[in-house]
């Protein structure tokens, strides 16, 4: 299955090399705009890179759920 991005996800995966060499990424973006998907793919291509821990932080208890 191929999935086609978002001109913004495209954007914030190119910051990817930024985020490895010690840098912050902060996205925000309304309901449904594919956040969960970024974050998540994001932090398995950090994984790829470094041993240091990902963490995922989301704002309620739902969320949380819904991410796990």
């Amino acid at each position: 299955m191929q999935i086609s991005l978002r001109k913004y996800q495209e954007l914030a995966f190119n910051k990817l090399n930024n985020i490895i060499n010690g840098g912050i990424l902060l996205v925000e973006l309304p309901t449904g705009y594919g956040k969960t998907f970024l974050s998540l793919y994001i932090a398995s291509r950090l994984k790829e890179f470094s041993k240091d821990r990902v963490i995922h932080v989301a704002p309620t208890q739902a969320l949380v759920i819904n991410i796990v």
